[in-house]
């Protein structure tokens, strides 16, 4: 190669490329010679390990080109060998006696033999640096004899520097467990190597000595790819001002020693000069320089190389300077950021000129935002890691130095998208399954439009359709008179192909007007042709694969379907209850999931018409396309899709209950807000009721569960998490899809709402009081109590005494019997009123909802199948639901749903909230008094009370148990031996605590020799014999 390129990296920066031939140099005779030298721990925590090491660092010896050596450490260093051409000479070689560990000494003993050898190379040669040596230490454990790496190394650099300037030499480390120490290695790095091996590891590191083979094995695969390279330097031509950056915020260096592969390779160097070089000097060659454009990707390759080389100084240096480091950096990071932003910004111009993109396009838009948009973000996550990282242990050093440990950009999404091939396989097969049957479904769902246009109407569409070219003025007739009649199998190739069109989407879209499918506002496309989208771009395999899909992700992106904006509030527990989410708001104003996906993988925010961020959608059976978009929902995409809504994963979906919690917190989330809900909140309340008695028809086992769910509360019964009941949205689901059931007036009863607040204020408050306790159970405990003794005015004086220490206790029922029973409402404490109506709104409103659509059926007649009916034919079919829901929902008041005079509500709404409080568990709510009786708030109080006075016993019984130890030792002190053989008895461990270390003090006050310490230990077991039995042993042991 004559010459390379170089562009600004940043101000005063420059990254420079250029190609190297593996003769290129002065001396095209030069071979590459390659020496191994071998430090080897052999202290006593090595064991057997390091003959083990020793016979895999044999099998490195046939790579290399000039002699080795082989040299141990314990409490010394010895050279057992330094002439080894074959791995069996290394495996002959006999170890020494173990010892401590002397780390210093091995590597000043490797050192001075290495300084030997490349004296005895550059009489022979004429030349210094003739040799490249590579320095293998291994170690288990830290330096604990002799001077430290710390003081040896520097000093140890000093000689090499001094004395054999032209070494070239390369530090190779290699840590077996976390008692290895991992800073000493990279000190050893940063002082004395001179020529990196950027392709090895920082280190090779070992959790425990059982990977060591399995670490020594990595090793020597990484040996191999060096094997037939060399040594090269670089240097600016004389004269040339600037220097070579081997690690960001240290001096620049006027030449160095780089590592060139097999084969030759292209050199990467980062070079600070105030202008653009324009030579290089590679073993004496020069090669010109040419200046070009900014290089995205070489130079976040450059920036990658630059921190991992600041991972190993912040590891193993005791000067590492993090600002300067950032001062350096920044600058080039910034120039990446400024060059992605072009890229985006122009990626975002060609979106907004065409907003109806393929597949293939939104695919291919995403990968190249993608790459815009996280270099430089990810870069500098990486920096602020590397700079700001601490830790003393060595397992977390190595995991950081080989980036095991990264966390920046490890978003849940971006994790799961590179889960298994066979996975993906799968639902790439899924998806062209489910596009052969799409297409059947769609003309299906056409037909069914068809068949129901008003005469009218249908005209529209036969003016709209009579200038097309797709099918001929017969056909055209024929559809639109017989539709009802035609099937999507028995259709001729004409029909279908006008069927398969779009055409007709266009003119029934004319033909309804207001009444038309709605579309997504970011793709443009209504639910009918986002599916034909789907069928016409992924009906096989290949067809997908050509279009560069390579994980589940991008398949979210490739296909997809309308679906609403929803908010999604998700917690941990999410993965193993999907009722455990929260859903803060559902959108109108639909959007595709396509688009969507899309914009989350490639971090550009979309916003609805209504205003929020949309991340993600809430899919359902559509009644615009019910045959169609009931078939891809069943497609195995979009068990990955609800996956992602609800868990951030793509590989957590449990099955149809996912599905069903988001239609059921959706539906709460819709129905459950204060004030007048609009038509548009109301229609989508409908089509989610409408979607989840689709899924219910595919899956009659969960149409049983919530069939179970509302007989529940037509009977009364309890609707606790033990009964069921995994969120209060499950029993309005089931009370809306199955409101024209017959007795739905048990279920809107005063008893069975009563039951539903009480159990949604009980959810309220644990998860209250949980999170104020870090999720300790008996702290919440706590702390409610705490609340509920505040607002309802008890005070300790107000609950009864315990009697003195020698005095018995009367009966429990007495004592509670004569208990106070007054309560002081106390709303400055904790304000329950405002508490308990504002937890309480969303479940009357749902309440109301059911009711009003209950009413709405009962007025139309036929119930939720003509409903269904009317919701497929459009709006105008069931406008009248609409406005039954809209003017006619009862405000419902809670006086007035549970059937109480509101003359009480504070003091209802106290015993409510302390009940719920109090009695928060499933196992505590069985049979729980009505918090409309006067007398259970009484009874609250009374149990409070007597819950203080439990407490007051409990600390008698505790001082009476500390009088009966003193008593009991100044008895047996008191006692000649025969008495106090016979206060213990048969055994010592048979008598009560107290009276066991009573009398064991009593024993020991004689003095451990006496006859009452040997009395009680021939009567304990041998254990406490062991423990106690001398002074030593019970001052270093007893614990009491």
């Amino acid at each position: 190669m004559a010459g390379g390129r170089c562009f600004a990296l940043g101000p005063g920066l420059w990254q420079l490329q250029a190609a190297v031939a593996p003769g290129q140099g002065t001396d095209d005779t030069l071979t590459a010679r390659c020496a191994f030298h071998f430090c080897l721990d052999n202290s006593g925590s090595m064991g057997r390990n390091t003959k083990e090491a020793q016979d895999c660092f044999a099998q490195l010896v046939e790579h290399a080109t000039a002699p080795c050596s082989m040299t141990v450490f314990a409490s010394n260093a010895v050279t057992l060998s330094s002439s080894l051409t074959t791995p069996a000479e290394v495996r002959n070689l006999m170890l020494p006696r173990q010892g401590q560990t002397d780390i210093s000494s091995g590597v000043a003993r490797c050192l001075e033999l290495i300084m030997e050898q490349e004296a005895g190379s550059a009489v022979a040669t004429g030349s210094a640096g003739a040799v490249h040596h590579v320095l293998f230490l291994l170690s288990d454990g830290a330096h604990n004899v002799g001077p430290g790496p710390a003081q040896v190394f520097p000093r140890l650099a000093r000689e090499i520097r001094s004395k054999a300037p032209q070494l070239r030499l390369s530090v190779v480390v290699v840590g077996i467990s976390s008692s290895s120490s991992t800073c000493h290695g990279m000190l050893g790095r940063a002082e004395l190597e001179t020529v990196p091996l950027t392709r090895l590891e920082p280190i090779y590191y070992a959790n425990s000595a059982a990977e060591m083979s399995t670490v020594l094995g990595e090793l020597e695969v990484g040996i191999l790819g060096l094997v037939g390279g060399r040594v090269a330097r670089v240097e600016l031509p004389p004269g040339t001002e600037g220097g070579f950056v081997r690690v960001p915020g240290e001096a620049a260096v006027g030449s160095m020693e780089v590592f060139v592969g097999p084969g030759g390779g292209q050199l990467e160097l980062t070079l600070q000069a105030a202008t653009a070089p324009s030579q290089l000097v590679v073993d004496g060659v020069k090669l010109t320089l040419t200046e070009d454009a900014f290089d995205e990707h070489v130079a976040t390759e450059a920036v990658k190389r630059l921190i991992a080389s600041l991972r190993e100084r912040r590891v193993g240096s005791r000067t590492f300077d993090g600002s300067a480091a950032v001062a350096f950096l920044e600058p080039c990071i910034r120039a990446i950021a400024n060059h992605q932003d072009a890229i985006f910004a122009a990626s975002a111009e060609a979106t907004k000129k065409d907003k109806r993109l393929t597949p293939a396009a939104r695919v291919r838009q995403h990968k190249a935002l993608a790459g815009a948009q996280h270099g430089a973000r990810q870069l500098r996550n990486q920096l602020t890691e590397a700079v700001t990282f601490h830790s003393n242990d060595s397992a977390e050093q190595a995991r950081f130095l080989t980036g095991a440990s990264s966390k920046y950009g490890a978003k849940a999404l971006r994790r799961a998208a590179g889960h298994g091939v066979s996975h993906f396989e799968a639902y790439v097969q899924s998806v062209a399954a489910t596009a052969q049957e799409l297409r059947l479904a769609l003309r299906q769902d056409l037909l069914g439009h068809l068949a129901r246009l008003q005469p009218e109407q249908r005209a529209v569409v036969a003016r709209a359709m009579g200038s097309m070219p797709h099918a001929s003025e017969d056909c055209l007739q024929r559809l639109i008179r017989d539709a009802q009649m035609l099937t999507p199998e028995s259709c001729d190739v004409e029909t279908a192909t006008l069927l398969d069109s779009g055409c007709l989407v266009e003119a029934l879209r004319k033909a309804l007007g207001d009444c038309a499918a709605s579309v997504s506002f970011v793709s443009l496309l209504s639910q009918w042709e986002q599916l034909a989208e789907w069928v016409q771009h992924a009906s096989d395999r290949e067809q997908i694969r050509a279009a560069g899909v390579g994980s589940e992700y991008e398949l979210l992106m490739y296909v997809g379907m309308l679906g609403f904006p929803i908010k999604v509030g998700r917690s941990a527990a999410t993965q193993m209850d999907p009722f455990q989410l929260k859903i803060s708001f559902v959108h109108a104003s639909p959007a595709d999931s396509a688009s969507i996906c899309c914009a989350m993988q490639s971090e550009q925010t979309v916003s609805a018409p209504e205003g929020d961020e949309v991340k993600d959608l809430l899919l359902l059976v559509d009644p615009d396309c019910p045959n169609a978009s009931g078939l891809a929902l069943k497609c195995k995409l979009f068990d990955v899709y609800t996956s992602v809504v609800l868990c951030r994963d793509l590989h957590m979906y449990t099955g149809t209950p996912m599905r069903i919690a988001l239609h059921a917190h959706a539906l709460m989330s819709v129905v459950g807000s204060a004030g007048a809900a609009t038509e548009s909140q109301l229609e989508i309340a409908l089509r989610i009721c409408y979607s989840a008695r689709k899924h219910f028809e595919s899956e009659p086992w969960q149409k049983k569960e919530y069939e179970r769910l509302l007989t529940q509360m037509q009977d009364w019964d309890e609707l606790t998490t033990k009964e069921g009941v995994m969120d209060p949205s499950q029993l309005f689901l089931a009370l809306t899809v199955f409101c024209d059931s017959e007795r739905f007036a048990d279920a809107v009863a005063p008893p069975a709402v009563l039951m539903a607040l009480n159990e949604t204020l009980a959810r309220k408050a644990r998860h209250r009081f949980k999170s104020q306790a870090g999720a300790e159970a008996h702290k919440a405990k706590i702390l409610a109590a705490e609340c509920v003794r505040g607002f309802l005015g008890i005070t300790e004086d107000s609950a009864p005494q315990a009697a003195a220490t020698d005095e018995p206790e009367p009966a429990r029922a007495d004592v509670e019997a004569g208990c106070q029973r007054d309560v002081n409402l106390d709303t400055a404490h904790f304000d329950f009123e405002n508490f308990t109506l504002e937890s309480l709104v969303p479940t009357l409103s749902a309440f109301s909802f059911a009711i009003a659509l209950h009413a709405a059926m009962e007025q139309r007649g036929g119930g939720w199948s003509n409903l269904e009916s009317d919701m497929e034919r459009g709006r105008p079919a069931y406008k009248d639901v609409l406005a039954v829901l809209q003017s006619e929902r009862p405000a419902m008041e809670l006086h007035g749903a549970c059937d109480f005079d509101k003359a009480h509500q504070q003091r209802i709404l106290a015993t409510m909230t302390a009940q719920a409080m109090l009695c928060s568990d499933s196992s505590e709510r069985r049979e729980l008094p009505d918090v409309r009786e006067a007398d259970t708030l009484s009874q609250i109080a009374v149990r409070l009370r007597m819950d203080t006075y439990s407490g007051r016993v409990a600390m008698k019984l505790q001082d009476w148990r500390a009088v009966a130890v003193d008593v009991t030792a100044a008895r047996a002190r008191a006692a000649d031996i025969g008495q106090f053989e016979g206060m213990i008895g048969c055994h010592a461990h048979g008598l009560c605590k107290g009276s066991f270390w009573g009398l064991w003090d009593a024993a020991r006050h004689d003095g451990y020799g006496g006859e009452k310490v040997r009395a009680f230990l021939s009567k304990a077991n041998q254990d406490f014999a062991n423990k106690y039995g001398s002074k030593d042993c019970a001052s270093a042991s007893k614990k009491r």
